[in-house]
């Protein structure tokens, strides 16, 4: 068989086949340019059958097509789990993941990502590490789908530190094919720097059913009951929960953990002497604590 390097016509002589049998000849082609291009061979001859037939076909050759993705996930942790939205403490660190894909149908080299609120940042995806399943490695450019090769490539950065306020966050992914660029739809993540909030509300009566105030009169040596109920009044879940007071003891004291946004938890404590003197005023203070995991919270 005969195939010139950038000839236009392939040949085949010399060859045998046995009766019934067939054969195939295949070589690659690039076209020049996009166009329908009709093919028409010669005809097959051979010294004992003579002349055959000829044979036809159009190979349609269109345009390439470049086009690239982006999902942008942010998590609070390296390895993840990775969403499109998280509520966290202010200060909490953040991790972002961009997720580059090749959604055309010719490579793309080099490929980057921007995001110009992460600009500068220890999140900012120009000092990606580019990562992908294919071995070897197709990296740095980004490859098309096949069954066998992942389009994909993926980075995590970070951490940065979680501000006050709702932060939503635009990334576009850039490819290069045969010196043009194209872009991306923006892909984004948001995340909220929740502020926590606790209440405590602390009462005092003289049987375990009430009824409760914030004050009473008791007699010198009678017994009274401490109720505490706390509630969860910011927009975060809190953990870690607990009462302290400085004149009564709250070990026996079982409070709802973690109490979620919303959330209400009560615990009575007594019998317990009332402390002072005859005619005297005891003024009782106590503080309700919890955690966001990164920060303590107080009432």
């Amino acid at each position: 068989m005969s195939a010139s390097a950038g000839g236009n016509s392939i040949g085949l002589s010399g060859g045998s086949l046995a009766g019934g049998a067939s054969c195939t000849v295949s070589v690659t082609v690039t076209a020049a340019a996009a166009n329908i291009y009709a093919n028409v061979s010669g005809a097959v001859s051979a010294t004992t059958a003579g002349a055959g037939n000829t044979a036809s076909a159009s190979l349609t050759v269109t345009a390439p097509h470049p086009a690239i993705s982006v999902l942008k996930r942010v998590g609070i942790s390296p390895a993840g789990p990775w969403v499109d939205f998280v509520s966290v403490a202010p200060l909490t660190p953040l991790y972002y993941q961009f997720t580059a894909e090749n959604t055309g149908d010719v490579a793309l080299n080099p490929f980057s990502v921007s995001d110009p609120t992460l600009a500068g940042t220890a999140a900012d995806p120009a000092g990606c590490v580019w990562q992908t399943t294919n071995s070897p490695s197709t990296l740095p450019a980004l490859p098309v789908a096949t069954a066998t090769i992942d389009p994909t490539a993926t980075c995590v950065v970070g951490p940065i530190s979680a501000a006050s306020g709702d932060h939503p966050n635009t990334a576009t992914a850039h490819g290069t094919y045969s010196g043009t660029v194209v872009n991306s739809n923006p892909g984004s993540a948001d995340y909220i720097g929740a502020t926590p909030g606790f209440s405590l509300l602390k009462q005092i009566a003289t049987s375990a059913g009430g009824p409760w105030s914030s004050a009473i009169n008791v007699g010198l040596g009678g017994d009274v009951f401490y109720k505490f109920t706390l509630v969860n009044t910011g927009a975060l879940a809190l953990s870690s929960i607990s009462v302290t007071d400085p004149l009564v003891s709250t070990a026996s004291c079982t409070f709802t953990d973690p109490l979620l946004i919303g959330g209400a938890t009560t615990c009575i404590v007594g019998p317990i002497v009332a402390s002072g003197a005859a005619n005297s005023t005891t003024t009782n203070t106590a503080t309700g604590n919890g955690s966001t995991g990164l920060l303590t919270i107080h009432t």
